[in-house]
């Protein structure tokens, strides 16, 4: 009943600005700067140790962290989606046991600033673990991030396709004003949950959007801004303030081919099947009746039933 109604006055961009102002005061006097031993992992891998310095700023501009694990079937796609508006693109692959490897490789050879790094590590997916071990979500997160050469860090999946014409116009917006140098902004960016269906391509009506509660983001690195593990799950640590970007992506993610739930604890799977099951299908054009660029839907439709 709780995650309804935040969910129901989520939707409602006055409140989500007015709870952004509260967490913003909140986490400004509260967060502290990252303690160093989160960085040494404890299982005494050196290679695998995190410095300190990633989290001060360097050149600036921007770095996009791909975290990827079985995802070569979107892979390509994804990353030819915006490759040219990013300075760098880091495809960091966890132990995949697909073509993962090879498409990436591939991207590499392609594109100068596509980069590759593996993390031969299985993340903990059953009890606790701890920050500073290599199979924590956190610790796995705060290795991805050290290894961005920018100031800028951008954070993607491998199942999120890119409307060029709306992401073109977020990158210059960011360049021009050089709001980065003078704002503590997190931004966060969000669109929606797309699901193919006899041909017809629809939005699931019991989970319609996806980083809407600001789990996809870009913000300037600094110390105060890492994660912590919590328990099962990571939890982001940042004294920015959060500025929402809008829609900017197309979410494949019930497009999979649902092998990839085999890695998932059990109580993903039941949620993601359950949604499958019960939600009702809406249509594209609620959604985005308020897009002022009329190509969007055009592009949506196209490039999903085209491609996939």
């Amino acid at each position: 009943m709780i995650e309804k109604t935040y969910r129901y006055f989520a939707n409602i961009k006055l409140f989500r600005f007015f709870m952004s102002i509260l967490s913003f005061f909140y986490r400004l006097f509260i967060i502290k700067d990252i303690d160093p031993k989160f960085l040494i992992n404890i299982e005494w891998i050196k290679e695998m140790n995190i410095p300190l310095k990633s989290f001060e700023n360097t050149k600036e501009w921007i770095s996009w962290i791909l975290r990827t694990k079985n995802g070569w079937f979107f892979l390509k796609n994804v990353v030819e989606s915006c490759v040219e508006y990013f300075d760098e693109i880091i495809i960091i692959n966890n132990n995949s046991s697909d073509n993962t490897k090879e498409v990436s490789l591939q991207l590499v050879k392609t594109y100068s600033n596509v980069k590759y790094y593996e993390y031969n590590y299985e993340i903990m997916r059953k009890g606790d673990s701890i920050t500073n071990s290599i199979y924590s979500l956190a610790y796995f997160y705060n290795w991805c991030f050290s290894k961005a050469n920018y100031s800028i860090v951008w954070k993607i999946d491998d199942d999120w396709l890119f409307i060029q014409e709306i992401l073109k116009l977020q990158i210059e917006k960011i360049r021009k004003s050089n709001m980065f140098l003078k704002r503590n902004l997190f931004f966060y960016y969000w669109w929606l949950n797309f699901y193919k269906r006899e041909k017809e391509i629809w939005v699931l009506g019991q989970n319609p959007y996806s980083g809407r509660y600001w789990d996809i983001w870009f913000y300037k690195k600094n110390k105060k801004t890492y994660y912590l593990q919590n328990g099962f799950t990571e939890k982001f640590i940042s004294t920015k303030f959060y500025y929402d970007l809008g829609f900017s992506y197309l979410h494949l993610k019930y497009f999979k081919d649902k092998k990839w739930l085999e890695s998932a604890p059990m109580y993903l799977k039941k949620i993601f099947l359950n949604i499958l099951q019960y939600s009702e299908l809406k249509k594209v054009e609620k959604y985005t009746s308020k897009i002022t660029n009329s190509k969007c839907i055009n592009i949506i439709k196209t490039i999903i039933s085209n491609n996939y």
